[in-house]
Order: C-alpha cells, then structure tokens, then sequence
C-alpha cells in the first residue's frame, strides 16, 4: 500500500530534523560531543590511599630511577618510557555517571596495588627471569591497550 502524501511529508521533516539537532550538537562534525566534570569523590579503602601515595612516587621518579627500572625489568629505556607514561603519567577520558547520566573527567590512572608494588620492586634491584617475562607480559597488555 502506498504511502500517503502526509506520511512522506513526515518522514522527510523527521530526516530532516536529526540532521539539524546533530549540527546543533556537534557543530557539523558528526561527533557528538562529550559531557566532562569534576572527578567523582568515593571514599577510598586505606590500600587504596596508600596505593595513590606509591604510584605518585613512580610518578616523581627520577631519569636515574627510570633507567634502573628499565634495566631491572629487561625493557629498553623507550618501552620502559612508554609504559610508564601509560600507566602512571598520561591523563585519560575516563567515565563516570551521575544523575544527569555519562559523563567524562580527566585523570590519571592509578595501577592496581600489586602492580605498583611490582615498580617499586623493579626499581630497587635486578628482577628474576619470571618476574621480567611478567613485565615484559605486562609492557605487552597495557602499549597494545594504549594504541
């Protein structure tokens, strides 16, 4: 059954409509835009504090201590670099929700405790094989999250 001239001239208005709200939303970029705020606050666990205390000692390690790190871990000083930077030093989107729905704020990350505790190991002395190949593993995971 064809479609009557009112039902076509609907169609038409409500195509018509989307483009412009997404120009009104994204300026004609065809992204829609992202919503940022305040990090959110949580009441953290003593672990937890005592983690962000340890990752923000990485975050204020010295060239000499990157290079001891690098060594210790078996990774040339440039992946060594790169995952710090990942891990420890590059501010991400991350997401959160509140009532108004999704919305973004920029941090950066804090390793799980375990990890952390591993750099602070590595930069005290030369790892075992084991524990390198798990650097290595875990070099491998996160420059492949990163790209």
């Amino acid at each position: 059954m064809p479609q009557n001239s009112r039902q076509q001239n609907f169609w038409k208005e409500t195509e018509a409509g989307k483009g412009d709200l997404a120009r009104k939303l994204d300026g004609g970029t065809g992204d829609i835009p992202k919503r940022y705020g305040e990090p959110p606050v949580v009441s953290k666990l003593k672990i937890d504090l005592k983690t962000e205390e340890k990752a923000n000692e990485v975050r204020n390690w010295s060239a000499k201590d990157v290079q001891d790190f690098s060594h210790n871990i078996g990774l040339n000083l440039q992946e060594a670099n790169d995952l710090l930077s990942h891990m420890f030093l590059k501010e991400y989107d991350l997401p959160w929700y509140d009532d108004k729905g999704l919305y973004y704020y920029k941090s950066k990350l804090t390793p799980d405790s375990e990890v952390v505790f591993a750099f602070h190991k590595a930069v005290e002395g030369e790892l075992t094989w084991d524990q390198k190949k798990w650097f290595n593993k875990l070099k491998d995971h996160e420059l492949e999250e990163k790209n």
